[in-house]
């Protein structure tokens, strides 16, 4: 970069208000609490998200151990593994570096066994999706039938 760049800023010294720029090693993390309480170890740094609209970006970080809320799709989530992996309800396994894309309707959860770091984008609201009803691809596997939504009864289509 030539030295002679400067930083654009406005009149007053600080920076154009159409840019911000984060340094993930300096953000605050707080417990992840999208549905109205805290999941137990994940914790998120909404970026650019927005609760109301469920549209926005964040960092969400899952402590060893950690498993989201079964939830639904209303629009697409996006993410990219920064650290570590997650698995979903299926037994697929996201690791870092890959970047994952679910459409609208999927309905699934992750666990992280050892501890991940993701970049998530989200185009529209979530819905929590209550024991029994039906996942996408197919029934909890592995980790997850050791969860509530794995060991309940999935309800028969009418």
């Amino acid at each position: 970069m030539d030295d002679k760049v400067k930083t654009q800023t406005t009149k007053d010294g600080s920076v154009y208000p159409d840019r911000r720029v984060w340094n993930i090693d300096e953000i605050e993390f707080t417990p992840f609490n999208r549905y109205g309480s805290d999941v137990s170890k994940l914790f998120w740094a909404p970026l650019t998200f927005d609760r109301a609209t469920g549209k926005g970006c964040f960092l969400i970080r899952f402590l060893p151990g950690g498993t989201s809320t079964p939830h639904e799709h209303h629009g697409y989530e996006e993410f990219y593994v920064a650290e570590g992996s997650v698995i979903d309800h299926d037994g697929v396994e996201y690791k870092a570096g890959h970047f994952v894309s679910l459409k609208p309707g999927t309905k699934h959860f992750s666990h992280s066994p050892n501890g991940a770091l993701l970049v998530a984008w989200l185009t529209d609201n979530n819905r929590v999706v209550p024991e029994g009803e039906n996942l996408s691809w197919g029934k909890p596997t592995g980790w997850a039938l050791d969860t509530p939504h794995g060991k309940a009864k999935v309800k028969k289509a009418s």
